[in-house]
């Protein structure tokens, strides 16, 4: 050294970079990744201040807890320049679904939907059919925020089924729910007598039975239905030894009835629904009882009810203006 002459000892150390060290290496996070039942096993970028290293060069990956729903690790090992130094990082692994879709609320005429977010959704389908083997129709396309639907317009005890769908931010992957079962609120009370002895089955589509109702037995419909061809069938209650019964019949098997009173006295029970047609018979006392056989529209549009009317000894069948009948 300039100025020194003869030999000089000096201490010096050896230090390392750490910044070459992988554990303070930027990793790019890994994003969450849907359920498929095999092994996920996502790519790995890792980048020292030099730039991007090469996997099986530098380092080495290996994965823990890939395979189900949950939290998953990557191991990421340090080779040749960068031995003993590695890095653990971790990623999501999400059902393929959208979960925990419910009904929180059933009205007479509107149905309220609820279920958890599904990670990078980019929109929301919800669909309903009318029966539970029924073709779905989209009844509404929501954006990514929505957890939330209630479905309007919806006809008084009646059986619709709900799934809801997820379109990932990819356009492509879709992930669908479970589906739901609501039933509308009745309108009124609803009852069935069986024309022949019947048993009610577990669904529309089950031979599997529940009880069995005897001829001229009498059941409360819940709600209709349809099966998987379209015909019509009926959600019924059965009392038997104090005891409810709950399960499905066609609707041809039974005859159904509801029942109402008249809302002021001196009501006109006609021959055909309309106020031309023929008098049989005007009620008495308001709050006159009337068994609702069915109903119909006459010219103008108004529903007119086809009614059984007793009154003494006598029972008359007729028709009988809607304004003036009040369900029960």
């Amino acid at each position: 050294m300039p100025g020194i002459t003869g030999n000089v000892d000096m201490n010096f150390w050896y230090t390392n970079d750490t910044n070459q060290y992988i554990c303070n290496m930027m990793v790019a996070p890994v994003p969450d990744m849907m359920y498929t039942g095999d092994p996920i096993t996502p790519t790995v970028t890792v980048t020292s201040k030099t730039g991007v290293l090469t996997q099986g060069v530098d380092y080495t990956v290996s994965y823990e807890n890939n395979v189900g729903v949950g939290t998953a690790t990557i191991h990421i090992v340090g080779i040749g320049t960068y031995a003993g130094t590695n890095r653990n990082i971790t990623f999501q692994i999400a059902e393929n679904k959208v979960n925990d879709l419910k009904v929180t609320k059933q009205s007479k005429t509107a149905v309220s939907l609820k279920w958890s977010a599904a990670p990078g959704s980019s929109r929301y389908e919800v669909y309903c059919a009318e029966g539970i083997n029924q073709k779905p129709k989209l009844v509404a396309t929501l954006d990514a925020n929505a957890t939330t639907y209630q479905h309007g317009k919806r006809t008084a005890g009646k059986e619709y089924y709900y799934t809801v769908k997820a379109v990932l931010s990819d356009g492509v992957t879709v992930l669908q729910s479970e589906q739901v079962l609501a039933r509308t609120i009745e309108s009124s009370t609803r009852t069935v007598i069986l024309k022949k002895a019947y048993s009610l089955r577990k669904t529309t589509a089950s031979s599997k039975t529940v009880v069995k109702v005897p001829k001229k037995g009498e059941v409360r419909l819940i709600a209709d239905t349809e099966n998987k061809n379209g015909t019509a069938w009926y959600y019924v209650r059965y009392k038997k030894n104090g005891k409810y019964y709950y399960g499905y019949m066609p609707k041809s098997k039974g005859t159904m009835y509801r029942y109402g009173k008249t809302k002021k006295k001196k009501v006109n029970i006609r021959k055909g629904a309309g106020v031309n047609k023929k008098l049989v018979v005007v009620t008495g006392k308001k709050n006159s009882k009337l068994t609702i056989l069915g109903e119909k529209k006459a010219k103008d549009k108004v529903i007119w009810y086809k009614v059984s009317y007793k009154s003494g000894k006598y029972t008359y069948t007729g028709y009988i203006c809607s304004d003036y009948v009040k369900l029960y």
